[in-house]
């Protein structure tokens, strides 16, 4: 079995604005694309938030607990309906993808040591 060392968990994040005449639709797929995801090996956390001034914006956060999770999901039907949904239901999404440091695992520089990162202005548009 692979050792699980600190860090090596993998963030991704997409943003996307949904048309404005396909808004509920785009919520109703991200909804059971996220729980799918949830229930997915290696999936540590999953949320959708969405523009505090209801704005049709939203963000994905899902985090992986290493790569391997990630290019498993990647590879998964899930992922590939998230594709679909963001080029008819959004605007073309913009993904991010980045590993956890040591600030999210307890270790590595004190938060005074890094600059600070601005929270996004969302709110859970699921439950």
């Amino acid at each position: 079995m692979k050792q699980q060392f600190p860090g090596e968990e993998k963030i991704l994040t997409a943003l996307m604005t949904a048309k404005p005449e396909k808004r509920d639709e785009l919520i109703q797929t991200l909804r059971l694309l996220l729980d799918e995801a949830r229930h997915q090996a290696g999936c540590l956390d999953c949320m959708v938030g969405q523009d505090l001034g209801n704005e049709p914006r939203f963000i994905l956060y899902l985090v992986w607990k290493d790569l391997a999770a990630l290019e498993t999901y990647m590879g998964s039907e899930s992922f590939r309906i998230l594709l679909g949904a963001s080029s008819t239901l959004a605007s073309p999404m913009a993904f991010h993808f980045e590993a956890v440091d040591g600030l999210r695992t307890g270790r590595g520089a004190p938060p005074q040591a890094r600059d600070p990162v601005p929270e996004p202005p969302l709110r859970s548009a699921f439950s």
